[in-house]
């Protein structure tokens, strides 16, 4: 059976705790704080600690000591870059192990475990540090210079604080020269319209470094020549093709320095009429009469234009006033008023489609129908009457009244054609009496008659 640990015994052992003869608990070994950090650091650890209950004391044997040794190196002190800032090495990277190995009681436990580091500098012109799956963790930045470059670099292990240094080196750039002409585009085509379009034309000498351009482009001069075309400098222009061929030319650029030639096609396609649209004004439709009817035309033709001109542009050519088609939309409709009197009232509108060279316009008048109305009144046969207020007179003599009137039937004509019945009219009438002894007062309303003294 082994020793319990004392204070004492645990102070000499590991170098943590406190002197004295009691025995401390598994709990207060626990406790107790580590000192230093990296290789000074000491700690305490318990083998077998789940066999020992929190306040149980612990053998001494199964105390231990816990320190740490660290490795912080390199394989490779340097890595070469080409002047791109590829590696050019068969090392990609320095490749660093960074481990450190736990101690008890001064004897190796365990497996080596890794231990993080961080790179404190390295030259500017690396622009890159990585892990990739490549395993090419570094990369430079291109050099450009014409001599190469070096420069140090230093990382440091975390915990321990260890440092190592290493060393990039970059090869110089390379150098070459170039002549560069071209344009674009290299052909220009014009509607018949014509106008002005522009080119561009690169021309210049240029540094190479790496392969790539480097430093300002220098102009090269070149020189122009037209053919079926005006212009000067990048612009190039056709004029108005009013002619039904299309047109071509050319534009040839020569560099001074190379001679080198490069040709610009041009062209032109026909020229074409083009039309306005129709201009429409006037025009009328008669009424219908009151009697009923239709209208499918207009009885007084609209007048119209249209004019046209070259390539897109309407004006200029002429105006055309004849020859269009002329179309109408549903005819209008209307049937007799009768004797219905009734004012000139709109009863549809009539659509009248001019079409001419492609193109349409359309104008829409309002139909309507006479009014109806009472044009003349004639008169009929007058009917008489005539009565009296008694037939009989007595023989002494007497008076009776007399009832006459005229009364004239009448008849309305239409401006549909139709008849009706008018107002009768009333006219007075001449009465006179006759027979011995008879006789009419001045208003010839009372017939009196003397006594009849005859048998």
């Amino acid at each position: 059976m082994g020793e319990i640990a004392t204070w004492s015994a645990v102070k000499t052992k590991v170098g943590l705790g406190k002197t004295g003869n009691d025995c401390p608990t598994k709990a207060e070994l626990l406790a107790l704080a580590s000192t230093g950090t990296g290789e000074s650091y000491v700690g305490l650890e318990i083998s077998n600690a789940s066999s020992y209950g929190n306040n149980e004391a612990v053998k001494l044997e199964d105390i231990h000591k816990v320190t740490y040794k660290y490795t912080f190196t390199l394989r490779y002190s340097s890595i070469s870059f080409d002047a791109l800032g590829n590696p050019s090495s068969s090392n990609f990277g320095f490749e660093f192990t960074s481990t450190k190995q736990k101690y008890w009681d001064n004897v190796a436990n365990g497996s080596a475990v890794s231990v993080n580091y961080v790179i404190n500098s390295k030259p500017s012109w690396i622009t890159n540090y990585s892990k990739p799956a490549d395993g090419k963790p570094w990369k430079a930045s291109e050099n450009l210079d014409l001599t190469s470059r070096s420069g140090k670099g230093l990382a440091t292990q975390s915990e321990s604080g260890k440092t190592v240094e290493f060393t990039f080196t970059q090869a110089a750039a390379s150098q070459s020269w170039s002549q560069t002409f071209s344009v674009n585009p290299t052909s220009l085509s014009f509607g018949a319209t014509g106008g002005t379009k522009t080119f561009t034309v690169t021309s210049y000498k240029q540094e190479y470094r790496n392969g790539h351009t480097y430093g300002n482009q220098i102009p090269l001069s070149y020189t122009r020549a037209n053919t079926g075309v005006t212009g000067t400098g990048t612009s190039v222009t056709m004029a108005n093709n009013t002619s039904t061929s299309a047109k071509s030319g050319s534009v040839v650029l020569t560099q001074a320095e190379t001679n080198k030639k490069l040709t610009i096609s041009c062209s032109q396609s026909a020229g074409y009429r083009t039309y306005s649209e129709i201009t429409v004004s006037g025009g009328s439709v008669s009424d219908i009469p009151a009697s009923g009817g239709s209208r499918s035309s207009f009885s007084t033709m609209p007048s119209y234009s249209q004019t046209w001109g070259w390539n897109g542009s309407t004006t200029g050519g002429g105006t055309i006033t004849s020859g269009a088609s002329i179309s109408y939309g549903t005819a209008v409709s209307a049937g007799s008023l009768g004797t219905t009197a009734k004012a000139r009232t709109r009863v549809g509108s009539l659509t009248c489609t001019v079409s001419l060279n492609g193109k349409s316009k359309s104008i829409t008048l309002d139909v309507y129908q006479a009014e109806n109305k009472i044009t003349s009144t004639t008169d009929g046969t007058p009917v008489i009457s005539l009565s009296a207020s008694s037939y009989s007179i007595s023989n002494s003599g007497g008076s009776v009244n007399i009832y006459a009137s005229v009364s004239i039937p009448t008849t309305n004509h239409w401006s549909s054609g139709s008849t009706s019945a008018g107002s009768s009219k009333s006219a007075t009438p001449t009465v006179s009496a006759s027979g011995t002894g008879f006789s009419l007062n001045a208003a010839k309303t009372v017939l009196t008659a003397t006594e009849n003294s005859g048998t």
